[in-house]
């Protein structure tokens, strides 16, 4: 499989971001990234961080999709002032905070070029405010931010594929520590505790022997353990329309999907009631007040395997009353952490 990373290309930045935009406005029409990545002979990701640049120096590009490839045209006509009030400027501050979960991914490096952009559109006076509240909104991973370092590219890729439908040949670490090939299609992207997955369905052999390739069923795929993903213009593919990515995850716990659905019920101790009752676990619950003081929480779930690490975070706190297998399995958890520490004893 070739390297989707960029290429050397033979002018340096400066020259380069120069004579593009020389190009661009040359072209009233626009030019597309594929063009303007053979012009300069490096990568599109590599044209797109120029482009971005560009954007970042104070100059309007229009994004356009042409035949679905990325078209930019440059608009060199002077706009008026955005005015955005102190509340809406702080709410912009924010979002950008909250995208710092991805780190080293093109979502990261977007969600920036598009803040200064709109920051280098305020009044002057509203752009020194943003500067004097940027440390006044914070946001706390609460499961750890997962590591893309060196991913930018695969995510491109699959990002390209995504919203032009092009099959993305990709290689995939699975949990166990496997790895295949495998050509996908992808559907839809989902951010969760912290990490990026993507809504695929995987090309496989319609039968055993058979050269005929047909859409396996949608899977879930966790974005760091691709090594690999390339695009293929060439090979486009169009979503079922009985897929619809929010029923995707209907009764769903988690990001695991699967199973079928069942009813589970946990007892939580007084004292960690107004902390239960404060947030909505699941869109299915029922939150019932008991004469001790507990709270039962009831929920109609498809897989419980995040449950399970869920409920064991409560520690005494939470007791699972149905499945039986469930509160079995949670209780066999516990005494193996418990002989964990024993033994250390």
């Amino acid at each position: 499989m070739a390297d989707p990373g960029r290429s050397q290309g033979t002018y340096s930045q400066a020259v380069r971001l120069l004579k593009m935009l020389d190009e661009l406005r040359a072209r009233t029409k626009g030019a597309l990234l594929s063009d303007l990545a053979e012009e300069f002979g490096v990568s599109e990701r590599q044209v797109r961080r120029d482009l971005i640049a560009i954007e970042q120096a104070g100059y309007n590009l229009q994004w356009n999709l042409d035949e679905r490839r990325t078209r930019v045209v440059l608009d060199e006509g002077r706009g008026g002032l955005i005015h955005l009030s102190l509340r809406r400027r702080y709410t912009l501050l924010a979002a950008r905070r909250v995208f710092d979960v991805l780190k080293d991914t093109p979502f990261q490096e977007d969600i920036h070029a598009i803040y200064g952009q709109i920051v280098a559109s305020l009044p002057p006076q509203d752009g020194r405010t943003m500067d004097a509240i940027s440390d006044r909104f914070v946001y706390l991973p609460d499961w750890g931010a997962k590591i893309y370092d060196g991913h930018a590219d695969i995510i491109d890729g699959l990002l390209t594929g995504l919203l032009n439908r092009f099959e993305v040949a990709c290689r995939y670490r699975l949990a166990g520590g496997r790895t295949f090939d495998a050509v996908l299609r992808p559907y839809a992207m989902v951010l969760y505790k912290q990490g990026l997955y993507v809504l695929a369905s995987a090309l496989r052999p319609a039968s055993e022997g058979s050269a005929e390739l047909v859409p396996a069923p949608v899977h879930v795929y966790a974005v760091e353990r691709f090594s690999a993903a390339e695009y293929d213009r060439k090979r486009r593919f169009e979503i079922p329309p009985d897929f619809k990515v929010e029923h995707f995850f209907d009764g769903v716990f988690g990001i695991f999907i699967g199973g079928e659905p069942r009813r589970v019920v946990i007892d939580f101790v007084a004292g960690a009631r107004q902390l239960v009752a404060s947030r909505r676990w699941h869109p299915s619950q029922k939150l019932t007040k008991r004469r001790d003081g507990s709270l039962r929480l009831e929920m109609k779930i498809m897989n419980d395997t995040e449950v399970v690490p869920w409920v064991m975070g409560w520690g005494p706190l939470a007791k699972v009353v149905e499945p039986t297998a469930l509160a079995e399995r949670i209780h066999r958890e516990h005494l193996a952490a418990a002989r964990l520490y024993a033994a250390r004893r």
